[in-house]
């Protein structure tokens, strides 16, 4: 943060500022919404379908697919169309292809479905925060990042308990059919009350008059137009990552967002149905993956502020460490469904939610290091690189847990996600003490 973001006073939430936040915030739930409704779905489809649980490995490593293209492919089509259109584009993408998904009749169906609608849930993730951060003063810039990166969760959080209520009353369709519609609902209240951002308007002097009203209703100062040179634009481009003082810094940060996505791809994709196949009622199954992504959330809003005080790597590395703790701790407080009493299954849910507080930590705390760590001429390629890698990851999480569930290993299953986040604390201390040993010192206080 700049010493004149730091001296800026408090200004009021203009209208429009009001309406860019609660579309963008919006469209954050719903994905987070759609991005789940198919693994707490997937009791009830595997019942109706009569069809085992490794043949929806392939619908749900479709979506984290498309995810990770809609990722790298989002970012630059904002910068080329705007960010209005991309994330217009985006909400109807993701709409129409759940709603169509309430139709399907195979798992090929599903996982095509969940490859296209996946393209517009990547395609959100760098676009809405481009979107959020032009359109509010800088010193809040990190407070809305934060909101924004807890919205999914709030949606994860929100399927579970949509689908202890309407799977009962209208099957798994009944829930494809809402999560189809809120994103629908948001695209068109995005055409007439989204702005596009003055940030990117800015880029064209012939937009002049358009910025300074724009600037005007947020309550910013009105962007500067782009000097020629910056407009024929050269991005940064991939090669910056390979530099010789970047490289392992890199190595370290991929194989941490992989890791990190493939372990919280395990727990969101396939703890419902491992619970359900072990003899849990459908309403523990339901709502585990709710109460691991609500805890997550005030664990990202968490990390937000703590992070401005230690600096994102401590923060970093000590929730990497109490995630593993605390899920390798479900080990062994994992309840038996035979023999259940109440004070087990509110040890397993509070352990859980631990659980969740840190894994989630980790995400935000990872993007923070990344972002503060390379120079600004190569932020967005970076994140968006990190971004691709941590889908990959989940696209495995997708195959491999539907391994673990074949296996029948209630406990095994969270000691592998409490191994694969140990690595992620090898990797990441790999990056970390790269950029300790060899960056400049104003570099190392992230």
């Amino acid at each position: 943060m700049t010493t004149p973001d730091i001296a800026e006073k408090p200004a009021k939430w203009t209208r429009m500022q009001i309406q860019v936040l609660a579309l963008a915030f919006a469209l954050y739930l719903s994905d987070g919404i759609d991005n789940q409704i198919l693994a707490v779905s997937l009791p009830a489809l595997i019942q109706d379908w009569g069809r085992p649980s490794t043949d929806f490995s392939f619908p749900l490593a479709a979506g984290y697919a498309g995810a990770a293209i809609g990722a790298m492919m989002g970012g630059i089509l904002g910068d080329r169309l705007g960010r209005k259109p991309v994330l217009v584009g985006a909400a109807f993408l993701v709409g129409i292809c759940t709603l169509l998904m309430a139709l399907a009749a195979d798992p090929f169906q599903m996982g095509f479905l969940r490859a296209v609608a996946g393209f517009g849930f990547g395609g959100c993730l760098p676009v809405t925060l481009a979107m959020v951060t032009e359109c509010v003063q800088p010193s809040r810039k990190g407070l809305v990042v934060a909101f924004a990166l807890a919205c999914p969760a709030v949606g994860i959080s929100a399927s579970g308990l949509l689908a202890t209520v309407v799977i009962p009353a209208f099957g798994w369709q009944g829930l494809f059919v809402v999560g189809g519609a809120l994103p629908l609902l948001i695209g068109c209240l995005m055409v007439p009350f989204l702005p596009e951002s003055p940030a990117f308007l800015a880029r064209n002097p012939a937009n002049a008059e358009r910025v300074s009203r724009i600037a005007a209703a947020l309550g910013i100062d009105e962007p500067a137009a782009a000097p020629a040179k910056d407009r024929k634009g050269k991005p940064g481009g991939y090669a910056v990552l390979l530099r010789p003082d970047t490289i392992w810094i890199v190595v370290g940060l991929a194989m941490s967002f992989f890791l990190t996505y493939l372990a919280i791809a395990l727990i969101l994709g396939w703890l419902p149905t491992l619970l359900f196949q072990q003899g849990f009622p459908l309403n523990v199954s339901s709502l585990s993956p709710s109460v691991w992504s609500v805890t997550g959330i005030f664990g990202m809003l968490g990390v937000g502020v703590v992070i401005g005080i230690w600096g994102a790597r401590r923060v970093a590395t000590f929730v990497i460490v109490a995630a593993t703790a605390a899920t390798a701790l479900l080990a062994l407080v994992a309840p038996d469904p035979d023999d259940i009493s109440r004070l087990d299954l509110v040890l397993y849910f509070v352990v859980l939610g631990l659980s969740g507080l840190m894994m989630n930590s980790i995400m935000a705390a990872l993007y923070a290091f990344a972002a503060g760590t390379f120079p600004a001429d190569s932020r967005a390629t970076s994140l968006g690189f990190s971004a691709t890698i941590g889908r990959g990851g989940a696209v495995c999480g997708a195959f491999v847990g539907g391994y673990l569930v074949t296996l029948d290993i209630f406990a095994g299953f969270f000691l592998a996600v409490a191994g694969l986040l140990l690595l992620v604390a090898m990797f990441f201390n790999l990056g970390g003490l790269t950029l300790l040993r060899g960056r400049p010192k104003e570099a190392r206080q992230t």
